[in-house]
């Protein structure tokens, strides 16, 4: 029964092991989508309360609506370019963008960039944003590991990813952890990746990334698991 067992843990590892590139390079492009779309969804009023609260950003704020819903839906061209009648980020950073909604708007403009393949671009506007003190903080660092990643530089994703995991969020941070162990495995930092884990496993049990970590930290070479 042990060696059963232990046979079908290798099986359930050897998948991870396929899936685990694939599996990566299609999430990090979808995660930024997927975490705005839970903050508006908790959190949004509040988001945007911070960002958009002064009279005079009316505009901007306005500005910004159209592009949003596209956004919402997946459009990231429209989104990014408007449709020739209202605005997309772009715009709105070139209109607006010493306002808080323009600010805003670089980061929304970078993860457009990033679901459209074009990592630099996406460095590039997520660099010029500032949510410090925010949600969006955790979320920037997060999505300029996942361009550094696209872009194919895995020594500054890791890094970056390391700093969006010290902003401690039992909603973000899991999902760092969890790039930051592929990531690091991928660079040969097999210790460092097993660590990544144990954190997932300790810190957040409860999270969706906790369901697989003991598969994750098998395949790292980690037998000691529960």
């Amino acid at each position: 029964m042990a060696k059963f067992t232990r046979k079908k843990e290798t099986s359930e590892v050897d998948q991870i092991r396929m899936k685990t590139a694939k599996s990566l390079m299609q999430n990090q492009k979808l995660i930024t989508g997927v975490l705005i779309g839970l903050f508006v969804i908790i959190g949004g009023y509040f988001g945007y309360k911070h960002f958009i609260q002064k009279p005079n950003e009316e505009k901007a704020s306005n500005a910004m609506f159209t592009a949003e819903y596209y956004f919402s839906v997946d459009s990231f061209n429209l989104a990014l370019n408007g449709d020739g009648q209202s605005d997309g980020f772009l715009k709105v950073i070139n209109k607006y963008g010493s306002t808080n909604a323009g600010n805003l708007a670089h980061y929304y403009a970078a993860a457009c960039y990033l679901n459209l393949g074009q990592a630099q671009e996406a460095i590039n506007q997520v660099k010029k944003f500032d949510g410090k003190g925010t949600d969006f903080e955790a979320m920037a660092a997060g999505l300029l590991g996942a361009a550094y990643s696209e872009a194919g530089d895995k020594e500054k994703a890791l890094s970056t990813y390391k700093k969006a995991i010290e902003h401690k969020n039992n909603l973000t941070t899991p999902v760092y952890l969890r790039y930051a162990s592929i990531i690091a495995n991928e660079l040969g930092k097999t210790k460092e990746a097993i660590e990544f884990e144990k954190r997932i496993k300790k810190d957040f049990p409860a999270s969706n990334q906790n369901r697989d970590a003991d598969k994750y930290l098998a395949l790292y070479g980690n037998l000691d698991v529960e």
